[in-house]
């Protein structure tokens, strides 16, 4: 694999160039924004620090990702998302769902086989192109939000309204086969 290679075929991006997709890079300065807004506040404690430091890498490496546009950017932007993944599973089961660490590492562990469970289940939608591998947290942050509903009523708004953005950034890559399945139903 070329690390240096340039990847095209998403998002906005039009050419090879550093500011061929500034709409996706600018946005970004608000993962890093939110994670020093997030940081700067007392009495965190430490995983919440370390959830803030993951986003702020987020930040930084999608930015990367949307101005480079390399394999490694890539790989960067994807590791730093699934860090902060398997660390708010962690963190949430824990926290609150009442786990123990051990539970929570075996839930948090389960991010793998859920995740290639629904990659298979979503393999007929390639129309959403390369993001359709967001939809095992889209699923994951609804399931989340259902189980939280009365316990943690603002907190399952707060993951629900978190899976409605992260759907925004869900794209159809292929809109013609979109409206070939529309006419088929």
């Amino acid at each position: 694999m070329n690390w240096f290679e340039t990847i095209d075929g998403y998002c906005e991006r039009i050419d090879a160039s550093f500011w061929s997709e500034p709409l996706n890079a600018v946005t970004n300065v608000i993962f890093l924004m939110t994670a020093i807004w997030v940081l700067r506040r007392d009495g965190l404690n430490y995983k919440a620090r370390a959830l803030a430091f993951i986003l702020g890498m987020i930040g930084i490496a999608s930015f990367l990702f949307h101005s480079v546009a390399t394999a490694w950017a890539g790989a960067l932007d994807v590791l730093f998302i699934l860090l902060f993944t398997l660390l708010y599973i962690f963190v949430a089961t824990q926290d609150f769902l009442g786990l123990s660490r051990r539970s929570a590492l075996g839930v948090t562990l389960g991010y793998f086989p859920f995740s290639v469970v629904v990659e298979w289940l979503t393999l007929p939608l390639s129309f959403l192109g390369s993001t359709r591998i967001y939809i095992p947290i889209l699923v994951l942050i609804s399931l989340y939000s259902l189980i939280l509903n009365k316990k943690f009523p603002d907190v399952s708004k707060g993951l629900a309204v978190g899976a409605l953005l992260l759907l925004s950034l869900i794209h159809i890559s292929e809109p013609t086969r979109l409206r070939r399945i529309s006419y088929a139903v």
